[in-house]
C-alpha cells in the first residue's frame, strides 16, 4: 500500500459514533483504517484493516467490494510490516543467517510461518504482546543464588526510606491501569482507573521518572534489568489498598521475570501464580513469570506496598537481547 487510500466516506466523528453503536460495522472500521493510514499511522491502520476484513458484519459478504479492499489492505500492510522488521534487523547486523534459533522460531510464530508447539502444562505462558518460545515453564522461580539478589534484599531499609518520602507527598500514586487515548483498553475486571491498585514509577517503560537521584534505582545497579528502549524496564512501587484484589490476568512479554521486593507488608496478603501461592514477607524477594495467569489479594486493614522491577530471564543470551531490542525498535518505527 504505497499510495494513500481514498478519502473516507465517513468523518472521524461519524466513525466513532457508528462504532460505539456497532463495533463490527465494517464500513466504519474501514473508514477508521483509512483515516489512520492517511495520518501515517500504519500500525493502527493494519490492525483496523484486519478487524474490518474479519468483521462478522452481515451487511458485507465475502465478495463485497469493501470487504475485499479491507482484506487486500490488511495483507499488504502485514507484508510491509514483515519486510520492515527484516530489513531493520539486517541493517543492524542481524541478518537471518545470524538469528539465534529461539529468535528465528519466535519470528516464524509472529509472522504466521508456524504455530506454537503443543502445551503440556496446566498454566501456560500467555503473553499479551509477544511470545518467545522454549522458555522454562515456571510460576515462581528461585534466583537467590544470583549475586544481585542479596544486594537488593540488603537495601530494603534504604528503599523503604525513599518510599516513606514519596508517601509523604500527596498525589504520588496513580491507578496502575490507565486508559490510553484512541486505543482499546483491557479493564481487568474493574481495575481501569481504580486506585485500589496504584503505583509510583521510578522508571516507566525504560524512561526515568521523578528525581534524577534515587536510592532505589541505585540499589538495582547490578540487577539484570530487562532493557528494551521505549518498553522496559519498569521500576515502581505498587500499592494495594485494604481488602483489594487484583483479578486474574497475564503479562505482556515472556522473556523476562517480574520481581517483587515487599516493603510494607501488613500481613494476610497473597500472590497466586498459576497453581502456586505465596505470601509477601518484608525484604524477601520473589521472582515469577507474569505471563502465567496470576492474581493478588490484600486481606489486611492497611496498604500493602512492594517494589516491582523486571529482569531478563537468565536463559536469554546476549545475542538474543540484541536481536530483541532491534526487533522492537523495528516494530515501534513502522
Amino acid at each position: 500500500m504505497a499510495s494513500l487510500p481514498p478519502e473516507p466516506v465517513l468523518a472521524p466523528s461519524d466513525v466513532d459514533q457508528r462504532l460505539a453503536g456497532n463495533p463490527v460495522d465494517l464500513t466504519a472500521l474501514l473508514a477508521k483504517a483509512d483515516w489512520s493510514m492517511r495520518a501515517g499511522d500504519r500500525r493502527s491502520a493494519g490492525a483496523l484493516y484486519a478487524a474490518a476484513a474479519g468483521s462478522p458484519d452481515p451487511q458485507h459478504g465475502p465478495g463485497s467490494a469493501e470487504r475485499q479492499r479491507a482484506v487486500q489492505a490488511s495483507s499488504a500492510l502485514q507484508q510491509a510490516y514483515i519486510d520492515h522488521m527484516f530489513q531493520t534487523l539486517a541493517a543492524a547486523g542481524h541478518g537471518q543467517a545470524n538469528w539465534h534459533p529461539r529468535f528465528k522460531k519466535a519470528l516464524d510464530i509472529m509472522t504466521g510461518e508456524r504455530g506454537r508447539d503443543p502445551v503440556h502444562t496446566a498454566w501456560p505462558q500467555m503473553p499479551g504482546v509477544f511470545f518467545y518460545p522454549d522458555m522454562p515453564d515456571v510460576d515462581f522461580v528461585d534466583l537467590s543464588a544470583e549475586n544481585w539478589w542479596g544486594e537488593v534484599e540488603q537495601a530494603t531499609d534504604v528503599i523503604a526510606e525513599e518510599l516513606g518520602n514519596i508517601r509523604n507527598t500527596e498525589g504520588t500514586f496513580a491507578a496502575y491501569v490507565q486508559g490510553q487515548s484512541g486505543a482499546a483498553q483491557n479493564d481487568y475486571h474493574g481495575m481501569l482507573g481504580n486506585n485500589d491498585w496504584s503505583s509510583h514509577h521510578l522508571v516507566e517503560n525504560g524512561t526515568l521518572q521523578g528525581d534524577a537521584q534515587s536510592a532505589t534505582r541505585d540499589a538495582l545497579a547490578s540487577t539484570p534489568l530487562c532493557d528494551i528502549n521505549g518498553r522496559t524496564p519498569s521500576v515502581l512501587f505498587s500499592r494495594l489498598t485494604p481488602g483489594a484484589h487484583i483479578p486474574p490476568h497475564t503479562g505482556m512479554l515472556n522473556f523476562r521475570y517480574i520481581c517483587h521486593l515487599p516493603i510494607v507488608v501488613p500481613g494476610n496478603g497473597e500472590l497466586r501464580v498459576g497453581g502456586a501461592k505465596r505470601s509477601w514477607e518484608r525484604g524477601q524477594l520473589m521472582a515469577f513469570d507474569d505471563t502465567v495467569e496470576h492474581e493478588a489479594w490484600n486481606r489486611s486493614a492497611e496498604d500493602r506496598i512492594v517494589l516491582i522491577f523486571d529482569i531478563w530471564k537468565p536463559e536469554i543470551e546476549e545475542i538474543e537481547k540484541a536481536q530483541l531490542r532491534t526487533l522492537f525498535g523495528a516494530v515501534d518505527s513502522f
